[in-house]
């Protein structure tokens, strides 16, 4: 029986997971309440986003009965099928917004309340992820029927009998001598809402952070610099709370901005309650209790920035060193001269997975890397837009390099992700997988 009860709940704290979307990528629509049978309307959707999308899909399930056409799609392609809609970009458009359009047909045999459903699915980071919307309830009148369809409102802006409930959020940041770290405590005042729910923090980079406790049953992760508590059901309690602490692991030279916010579903809408931003009082000493040291004894910082970087557009030298790691007074390095030129890629396959395991202004030791998450092959770096970047393994599939990642994300990398160099020229996963002909795997 516990061992059901375990599914259920590892289930609905992955449905809680796809649910609430990163705040970096928003999905908005502009879907009419009701419409007439027979009747044709125009369906509007919006991608707003902060960060770069490589490959990216658009899906919208409609009921049986209508049928989509293409209005405008920002240079996507269209395909229609069993009453799902679709659009691909190879390259999503660089724009913080991306806005596409269809028309939307529907028969003179439909009536009721019908629903509606869209999401986005996109590459970022060499991860996928998706947003969509909260499913959309459209009213279908039909006069020949009789029938009367009172008019929905847009789910954006559901009505409820009952009054909306006043969310708020408080954080408190207190320094802990005994952990050297620096204590938050997240107050959530949620009234009645109930359901998922999701608290996140967004930490600047040099920032790491660790579970402390949580109310109920909520479930607390570190990933991509996002310090997230989330709960697949909420407490009854009126007012819910959850701990966690940060450490610095760089010098900043100023206090670093922390923004969180707790979004919750209220009428079937996804909403959101502020935190107050903050700037963290980051000491020179606590820093320095944070920042490790080689074998020399000469501190250095690690910051780590986790990011897909695109090929250098313009002619350069570079220089990719591979490091044996089993004596840094020893070792050997072998240096080879990359030209970035453009190419098509077409008659050179000379394409290697690697996984990288960070990037940083300073040049930390290999040593650090060992000692710290126990890595015994050898460790390749790069020096690539100004920063030293470190990765291991090699592979020729794509699906290894995948693989890999994982054992080195189990070791306490959790930012670690698969980049690709084409005879050492820097690309991105989707062009040596059309390169390779090889497929994607999540």
């Amino acid at each position: 029986m516990n061992k059901f009860v375990l599914l259920i709940v590892a289930a609905l704290l992955l449905l809680a997971f796809t649910f609430f979307p990163d705040d970096e990528v928003t999905l908005q629509h502009n879907l009419p309440g009701s419409v007439s049978a027979g009747e044709e309307v125009t369906a509007e959707f919006i991608v707003k986003k902060t960060i770069g999308i490589q490959f990216g899909k658009f899906q919208l399930d409609l009921p049986s009965g209508v049928v989509a056409s293409a209005v405008e799609l920002k240079g996507g392609q269209f395909s229609f099928s069993g009453s799902v809609a679709k659009v691909i970009w190879m390259q999503f458009p660089s724009e913080e917004e991306t806005k596409i359009s269809f028309k939307l047909k529907f028969s003179n045999e439909m009536n009721g309340n019908k629903t509606i459903n869209a999401k986005f699915q996109y590459v970022t980071n060499n991860e996928k992820k998706s947003t969509e919307i909260a499913p959309h309830q459209i009213s279908v009148v039909n006069a020949s029927s009789g029938t009367e369809v009172e008019a929905k409102k847009d789910s954006s802006f559901a009505s409820s009998d009952e009054p909306e409930q006043v969310v708020s959020v408080e954080r408190i940041i207190e320094k802990d001598v005994n952990k050297n770290a620096f204590l938050v405590t997240v107050k959530i005042k949620k009234g009645h809402v109930k359901g998922f729910a999701k608290y996140m923090d967004a930490l600047p980079a040099g920032l790491t952070a660790t579970k402390g406790t949580v109310s109920g049953n909520g479930t607390f992760k570190f990933v991509d610099n996002k310090a997230s508590v989330i709960w697949a059901t909420l407490p009854s309690d009126e007012e819910i709370q959850a701990t966690y602490f940060i450490k610095p692991i760089i010098e900043f030279n100023e206090k670093p901005l922390i923004k969180g916010s707790f979004s919750y579903v209220e009428n079937e809408t996804t909403r959101k309650a502020e935190a107050s931003d903050v700037y963290l009082d980051v000491t020179q000493k606590s820093v320095e209790e944070n920042i490790v040291s080689n074998d020399s004894g000469v501190k250095e910082t690690t910051t780590e920035t986790v990011s897909v970087v695109q090929p250098d557009k313009e002619k350069e030298e570079k220089v990719v060193s591979s490091n044996s790691g089993k004596d840094e007074q020893a070792q050997t390095n072998e240096n080879i001269t990359v030209t970035t030129e453009k190419t098509d890629g077409t008659t050179n396959k000379n394409v290697t997975f690697h996984v990288q395991i960070g990037a940083y202004k300073n040049q930390p030791s290999v040593e650090y890397f060992r000692k710290k998450y126990t890595i015994d092959e050898a460790i390749i770096t790069d020096i690539h837009n100004g920063l030293n970047k470190y990765m291991v393994g090699k592979f020729n599939e794509y699906k290894s390099a995948r693989d890999y990642r994982e054992t080195i994300r189990a070791k306490g990398i959790n930012g670690a992700f698969v980049t690709v160099y084409n005879s050492g020229k820097r690309i991105t996963v989707q062009e040596a997988l059309m390169i390779l002909n090889q497929k994607w795997f999540r």
